[in-house]
């Protein structure tokens, strides 16, 4: 496996490959970091991770929103679409210096689209242990319901 952008030409045998990694290696050099590493993203998508489930009578979502508040998050309900949004504010106290910030001030938003109508009213949600859990009972007209069958 090639350590550095300017092996993948000799690599793949393709010399213009090799003469456009060059360019990849030296921009990596100037930002002085390993741009093969994985970098981590701090804030939006990537960020917020959820999973939207149905299970049956309710669609619940649950987010993971470790080390925030709950005044510092917003879960909004328009529709079909349900939007969480909020805002982390790092401040450095008085008197103290930053070395390294890897958890910098940020805001965030993600809207979901629903499979089904919900329930605005009986909407519930709750955050526990960085975990936030939205639970949305399906509007009663989306329910299946059991029909009578007459003698005729």
């Amino acid at each position: 496996m090639p350590t550095r952008y300017t092996d993948l030409g000799s690599w793949f045998g393709w010399p213009e490959l090799g003469r456009m990694a060059s360019v990849l290696d030296e921009f990596r050099r100037e930002m002085g970091e390993d741009l093969w590493t994985p970098r981590v993203r701090y804030a939006g998508e990537g960020w917020l991770r959820a999973e939207l489930r149905d299970t049956g009578s309710t669609v619940v979502l649950t987010a993971d929103v470790p080390g925030l508040a709950t005044e510092q998050v917003r879960v909004s309900l328009h529709g079909d679409v349900l939007t969480l949004s909020g805002e982390r504010a790092v401040k450095v106290p008085e008197g103290h210096s930053v070395h390294r910030q890897e958890r910098p001030s940020m805001r965030f938003s993600r809207s979901f689209k629903l499979p089904t109508r919900v329930d605005a009213e009986k909407t519930t949600a709750v955050a526990k242990d960085g975990v936030l859990t939205v639970t949305m009972p399906k509007s009663p007209d989306t329910q299946p319901r059991q029909i009578a069958i007459k003698a005729g």
